[in-house]
């Protein structure tokens, strides 16, 4: 929990409960009162951290654990995991009582990492595994379950992010990589429910991920990975392509890490061996003559 951040998305000075919040029969007692727990927060006061909180009550861990999920799926809460070259930095959370707000937040943190060179996962509204002690029946039926897939890791659910301020970025022909280069984009081919993005957008997602990227992955790695994501875009498997692309990339990236690991330790062992070969050749070449140097002691 050292490398856990906590963000308040809160626009007013004092801490009210919404209404909206208290008469939504999604969220279980448990997961009001551990946002209420997150909004009584202030800041320079209170650090928040969760094993503070679960001393705070009865409840076990996986009790608050699982109730912070339940704030994740209804996007009273949002979870953003940082890398860096693929390596976890932080994570950072944000919650609030209304939902508007962690949304508006959640799309200045992701602006704000990806403007610093860092990769980001993000989960806000991730489906709960099928628990009935955890899920309502209204729960289940309000929200879409992903589709299983087992090579790539499944981002969340579709969150759609402002990205006008990310327009300036497809101002550089020269390096910028579109989407009808790599794959046709068909929205009948899609069967989800969700807004899908036009190719305009699309396109901004795209070569903002690749900027991110330049220093990671080649164009030939990134295009591999990105007509990968295309198809599954367009066969309906993928409910939010920018997440599901980042998760896609970070994945190229520890992969392409691992492997130059793996080269160079083969190679170091190779010079290794090839250096003991020339010690043994140069052994097996010496000459022996069964000649032992003679040295007169007595003389000297």
């Amino acid at each position: 929990m050292a490398n856990d951040v906590f963000k308040h998305a809160r626009k007013r000075g004092h801490s009210v409960v919404e209404n909206a919040l208290l008469d939504d029969c999604n969220l279980t007692g448990m997961a009001k009162y551990l946002l209420i727990q997150f909004c009584s927060h202030r800041d320079g006061v209170w650090k928040i951290n969760m094993p503070d909180i679960i001393k705070r009550s009865k409840n076990g861990r996986d009790a608050h654990y699982n109730a912070l999920k339940e704030l994740i799926h209804n996007k009273y809460a949002a979870r953003v995991k940082v890398l860096e070259k693929g390596k976890f930095i932080q994570q950072i959370y944000i919650y609030g009582q209304v939902k508007e707000d962690v949304a508006e937040m959640l799309e200045e943190t992701i602006q704000e990492q990806i403007s610093e060179g860092y990769l980001v996962r993000v989960e806000f509204g991730e489906p709960l595994p099928e628990n009935p002690e955890m899920v309502s029946e209204g729960s289940k039926s309000s929200e879409n379950p992903l589709p299983e897939n087992p090579d790539v890791e499944i981002p969340n659910p579709e969150i759609q992010y402002n990205i006008n301020n990310q327009r300036k970025n497809n101002k550089k022909e020269n390096t910028n990589i579109y989407i009808n280069d790599i794959a046709k984009v068909d929205d009948d081919k899609r069967s989800f429910s969700s807004h899908s993005l036009n190719e305009e957008q699309l396109n901004v997602i795209v070569n903002t991920l690749r900027e991110a990227t330049k220093d990671d992955l080649t164009d030939r790695s990134f295009k591999s990975v990105l007509k990968k994501v295309m198809d599954k875009y367009n066969q309906g498997k993928v409910s939010n392509f920018r997440d599901y692309l980042i998760t896609a990339l970070v994945n190229k990236i520890e992969d392409l890490e691992l492997r130059r690991i793996k080269e160079n330790a083969k190679k170091q062992l190779q010079e290794d061996k090839l250096d003991r070969s020339m010690v043994t050749r140069a052994l097996s070449e010496h000459e022996y003559t069964g000649k032992v140097p003679f040295y007169d002691w007595l003389a000297s």
